[in-house]
């Protein structure tokens, strides 16, 4: 697998990471009167604000790694990794407690109730969502390793014949061996 293509998969986890940003990762509900009643479903992105611009910045730093040359590639496929592990251990961390503190003033606003610690028979139920979330950042991050270690320049494989005539085939070719 060439570099640029490793980065297009690169680029498609983190969209799909954005996506499920978007999507119901809480449902909160509380018992009144022995009767469930649910308080609202939350996303990813409402229930930890943090990661929205984060992704952004992660996806921003993906497009520029299209652009930049090999040193700088590394660079910042790097801090991408690094930034990314820790977005995503310390969500996982978060989804594992089931830390909803920042929907309090949500809940707030729900139940007339002041903090959750307030409300009684508090139910949390978790989606999958934030687990899938979690190991696409996993796997978007040992891409990131991946491609942050590799030796190689950035151009497209060459055949046999340009190796040998050390031509370029096309003003992509040319413009990747002047920046290597």
């Amino acid at each position: 697998m060439n570099n640029r293509r490793a980065v297009g998969i690169l680029l498609s986890l983190q969209l799909v990471g954005l996506l499920l940003l978007t999507q119901t990762w809480y449902s909160i509900a509380m018992r009144v009167n022995d009767s469930r009643t649910v308080l609202g479903d939350f996303q990813g992105n409402a229930t930890y604000a943090i990661t929205m611009p984060v992704t952004l910045f992660l996806l921003a730093v993906t497009l520029v790694v299209f652009l930049t040359s090999v040193k700088t590639t590394r660079i910042l496929l790097a801090i991408q990794s690094l930034v990314t592990v820790s977005l995503a251990a310390w969500i996982g961390m978060q989804v594992f407690a089931a830390n909803v503190s920042e929907l309090d003033t949500q809940l707030d606003r729900l139940t007339g109730i002041a903090q959750t610690h307030g409300i009684a028979g508090v139910e949390i139920t978790t989606t999958a969502n934030p687990w899938v979330w979690v190991t696409i950042q996993c796997l978007a991050t040992l891409l990131c390793g991946y491609l942050a270690t590799r030796t190689k320049g950035w151009g497209r494989a060459t055949s046999s014949r340009t190796k040998s005539s050390n031509k370029p085939r096309s003003s992509i070719d040319l413009w990747d061996s002047q920046r290597g």
